[in-house]
């Protein structure tokens, strides 16, 4: 966890301790940001530098265009639609989906057409301050 506990350094002597010979750094963010994924990125690449050894490692900075996320995420608007009725309104504020990601024309640019046709009304973006 970036900020609060358990703290990268923590969980890393942890992993190591354990044997860990292989490690893969996902942010939560599926789109790339300095103060969120970065910072991320920052501590443990800090934190990895005061080690003796270093693991494989690999640094996932985005993932907000991939197919499989894509649908994973259909997916549970699929579902929570059908648990909530079809007349559900959705709103996708901008810090969660930033705006070209969130827009109809991207939508329908990128994702398999089975979704786009999921998410082709009830939609508003809504931009968060």
């Amino acid at each position: 966890m970036r900020y609060g506990s358990p703290a990268i350094a923590d969980v890393l002597t942890e992993m190591f301790e354990a044997g860990v010979q292989k490690l893969a750094v996902l942010p939560l963010y599926p789109q790339y940001g300095g103060p969120t994924t970065g910072s991320t990125f920052d501590e443990v690449s800090s934190d990895l530098t005061r080690r003796r050894w270093l693991p494989a490692l690999r640094f996932i900075s985005s993932y907000h265009d991939d197919p499989r996320y894509i649908a994973a995420v259909a997916d549970s608007i699929r579902a929570t639609g059908q648990h909530m009725g079809a007349q559900t309104n959705w709103c996708c504020p901008t810090t969660v989906c930033p705006s070209g990601i969130c827009s109809r024309a991207t939508l329908s640019l990128s994702v398999p057409q089975n979704v786009s046709t999921l998410l082709a009304s009830n939609w508003t973006c809504q931009k968060t301050r």
